[in-house]
C-alpha cells in the first residue's frame, strides 16, 4: 500500500489566521507538488472535528464552536485526545510522514510513539528558539521552558528537522539530525505589488505588535526630533498597537497631538495589512540582532514587504543579510538607535521618486528569486526519501 498521506500537526490558526498557519499552508501545497496528500490538523476557526478543505488541501480544526475562555482552554487541554480522535479515521498504514510543528509534551509523546508503531516518517518545523528577555518571568515563563523543551529534548534523532535559519539549521545538525534549511516562503505570485509612490508623503509602515521584540521606539523617538520640514515629508503608520498601547510600554515620547506623522491604527484584518505594505514606500523592522530569538528566527514581516514590492528599513537579524542589501532592495541600519535612525531618515528624505520605485522593484525580484516556495519542494521531497 503506497504511502501518500502527509499528517501536519499544529497549534496554529490554520488556515490563514496567523503567520504560522500561511506556512504550514505553504508546505501543505509543497507536499501537494510533491505528490503527496496533506492533511492539516490546527487550531483554526472550528470545523466541528470534521474535515474541510481549502485551496485544495484537507483539514480539520480541533477548536470548540464557543470562544469562551473556558471552551479555549479545553480545546488545548484535549488536543492530543481529539487529535487521536481524527488520526482514527485514517489508515496509518497510508501515512508517509508526520509533520510536528508545535504542541504540548503529551502530543509529542502521543505522536512519536504513534509513528515508531506505524513506521512512519517523523518531521519538524523549527521557526524559533526564544530568549529569556522576552519575557517577565524569564527562564520561569512556562511558553519560554516549553519551547526550549521542544527544542534541546523533544526533538530527538527521530526527527528530520526544517529549520526557518542558518542558526536553527546548525543546530540541529550538531545534534545528528537531518536537516534542511526553508527561510518564511510565501506564494508570492499570489501577493499584490505595487511600484509606485502613491502619496505625496514617503509612507512608511509598521505591522506588528512589538511584544518582546521589536524596538520601534527608536524610530519614532528619531521621526519626532527631526526638523518640522524634514518631519512632513513623512507619514509614519503604525497597525496591530494603538497609542495608548505605546505609551504604556515606552512613556511619552510624542506629544498628544500626533499630527498626521504618525499614525497608530491599532489591530486591523490581515488582508488590510497586506494593502498597506502595498502601498508603502517603506517598512520598518528592528531587533536586537545578538538575542537568541533574533538569531533563530526569521522575520516574516521582511519577507511580506519584500513580496509587495516595498523595501525594508531594518537592522541585519538573523538571516537578513544573506537576502538584503543597502540602498538595493533595503535600507540598513547600522545599530538600533535614534541617531542612526535620523541619519536613515535624512537619507530617504533626499530621495526621488525614481530612487524609491527603483528600491521597490529590486524588493519584489528578491522575494521572487528567494522566497517563493516552489523554490523549495527538492528540500521537501528530499526529507520523504
Amino acid at each position: 500500500m503506497a504511502k501518500k498521506k502527509i499528517i501536519i500537526v499544529t497549534g496554529n490558526k490554520y488556515p490563514n489566521e496567523d503567520p504560522g498557519a500561511v506556512r504550514q499552508h505553504v508546505f501543505a501545497k509543497m507536499f501537494l507538488a510533491s505528490g503527496y496528500e496533506p492533511i492539516v490538523i490546527g487550531m483554526g476557526r472550528t470545523t466541528h472535528f470534521k474535515e474541510e478543505k481549502y485551496d485544495n488541501v484537507c483539514f480539520y480544526s480541533l477548536r470548540y464552536e464557543s470562544s469562551s475562555l473556558f471552551f479555549r482552554i479545553l480545546g488545548r487541554l484535549l488536543f492530543t485526545v481529539n487529535l487521536k480522535r481524527v488520526l482514527k479515521l485514517y489508515n496509518a498504514k497510508e501515512i508517509a510522514a508526520i509533520l510536528m510543528v508545535s504542541g504540548e509534551q503529551k502530543t509529542f509523546t502521543f505522536v512519536k510513539k504513534y509513528a515508531n508503531k506505524n513506521s512512519i516518517q517523523l518531521i519538524h518545523d523549527s521557526v524559533e528558539w526564544y530568549s529569556p528577555s522576552e519575557f517577565v518571568k524569564g527562564e520561569r515563563d512556562r511558553e519560554y521552558i516549553r519551547n526550549n523543551d521542544v527544542n534541546t529534548r523533544l526533538i530527538d534523532k527521530s526527527y528530520k528537522v526544517i529549520a526557518i535559519s542558518t542558526y536553527l539549521e546548525k543546530y540541529f545538525k550538531k545534534k545528528g539530525n537531518y536537516t534542511v534549511r526553508i527561510p518564511v516562503v510565501l506564494d508570492i505570485n499570489e501577493m499584490p505589488y505595487s511600484y509606485e509612490c502613491v502619496n505625496d508623503v514617503i509612507t512608511i509602515v509598521y505591522a506588528g505588535n512589538m511584544a518582546g521584540k521589536d524596538q520601534i521606539q527608536d524610530m519614532i523617538s528619531a521621526l519626532v526630533s527631526l526638523p518640522n520640514e524634514i518631519k512632513n515629508k513623512f507619514k509614519f503608520k503604525l497597525f496591530g498597537v494603538t497609542y495608548e498601547q505605546f505609551k504604556e510600554r515606552y512613556g511619552t515620547i510624542i506629544d498628544d497631538d500626533l499630527g498626521n506623522s504618525i499614525v497608530f491604527f491599532g489591530r486591523v484584518p490581515r488582508e488590510q495589512i497586506g494593502i498597506e505594505l502595498r502601498d508603502a514606500d517603506f517598512t520598518v523592522l528592528m531587533r536586537t540582532s545578538d538575542e537568541r530569538y533574533a538569531k533563530a528566527g526569521f522575520p516574516t514581516k521582511v519577507v511580506e514587504s519584500l513580496a509587495a514590492g516595498t523595501p525594508v528599513i531594518c537592522n541585519y537579524s538573523s538571516d537578513l543579510e544573506m537576502y538584503l542589501k543597502h540602498e538595493v532592495n533595503s535600507i540598513i541600519l547600522s545599530e538600533c538607535s535614534q541617531e542612526e535612525c535620523c541619519k536613515k531618515l535624512l537619507k530617504i528624505a533626499g530621495m526621488d521618486i525614481l530612487e524609491i520605485q527603483k528600491m521597490k522593484r529590486a524588493a519584489r525580484e528578491t522575494a521572487e528569486c528567494e522566497f517563493d516556495w516552489k523554490k523549495y519542494v527538492s528540500q521537501i521531497y528530499s526529507l520523504l526519501d
